[in-house]
């Protein structure tokens, strides 16, 4: 199999690391960790039977960890290329 060695970054966030689709993408992280935080507070762990508070406490804790994932993966990538890019003209 062969593969394509070339990224188009934009197609994931158009403008780079500094675009308004990155920053929004942080401020909404940022709102998902809020309302994560406020979950846990309100979190009462009786009746131990009740299970629907902590699968959407978890449900959270996947969304965050998922939207980290992709930011930190993106601009990764973007220093990756800018290195390549860097180390082609030397």
């Amino acid at each position: 199999m062969k593969y394509n060695d070339t990224w188009d970054l934009e197609e994931v966030f158009a403008g780079g690391t500094n675009s308004e689709e990155v920053q929004t993408k942080i401020s909404s992280i940022k709102e998902d960790i809020v309302h994560y935080a406020n979950q846990l507070k309100e979190w009462n762990r009786e009746p131990a039977n009740d299970t629907t508070a902590l699968q959407s406490i978890l449900k959270q804790q996947e969304v965050i960890g998922k939207g980290l994932g992709q930011v930190a993966t993106f601009v990764n990538m973007w220093r990756d290329a800018f290195m390549m890019m860097n180390m082609q003209v030397l």
